[in-house]
Order: C-alpha cells, then structure tokens, then sequence
C-alpha cells in the first residue's frame, strides 16, 4: 500500500483510470501530480493536476475533491529527472503557489 512516506520525489504513478503522473513533494508534507507533458516542460514549475494532501486525499488543484485517496496510486517503479525542480529561495516558492496549485495556497494559510 502506497504511503506518503514510501512517495519518492519524480516518482510515476498511475491513476485507476490508467493516467500517469509525475510526483514532486511540497514542503508541506504532500505532493503535487503532474502530467508528464507539463513535466517535461516545467519540471515541476508548471501547473500541477493534483495535490496530494498529507491527510491521503488526492484533490484538483482548483480544491476540488476526486473519488481518489493516495491508496489508489499505483507505483510504477519509474522515476522522472529532477534536477531543475530544486531551489533554495522558499519566499519565492510560496508566491509562486499559487501559480502551482491553489489548493496549496489555501491550505499553507490554515496552519
């Protein structure tokens, strides 16, 4: 059974309706998914589809919730580059959010 623990940062995982994403971990404790299009072009900097919520809850990045919990990622073993999605300046991480994914954006303001 996938774990947020067991996620790794460029992992690919399959949705059950067959779509596959790409994994990068939010520094608040979940992971954004993204299409691999999206992907290649932004590494990790592109509007992402999904948020994976540290509660297991996989949402839209409008908030939107899915029928989906982190259970029903498949791993598939794969794992995509990575080295253009790091960054050292988190100020300009938490503007950029919003950009990103909304529903990160929201749920950074509820702590």
């Amino acid at each position: 059974m996938l774990s947020l623990s067991s996620m790794r940062e460029g992992g690919v995982y399959a949705l059950p309706d067959g779509r596959r994403l790409i994994a990068t971990h939010d520094h608040r404790g979940g992971y954004f998914l993204y299409e691999p299009q999206v992907w290649s072009a932004f590494h990790g900097w592109g509007p992402a589809e999904y948020d994976v919520m540290p509660e297991g809850p996989i949402v839209t990045c409008a908030g939107e919730r899915t029928p989906w919990n982190i259970d029903d990622l498949t791993d598939t073993g794969e794992t995509e580059p990575t080295e253009l999605r790091y960054y050292t300046d988190y100020r300009l991480h938490d503007r950029a959010l919003m950009l990103l994914c909304p529903s990160e954006t929201r749920r950074s303001t509820n702590h």
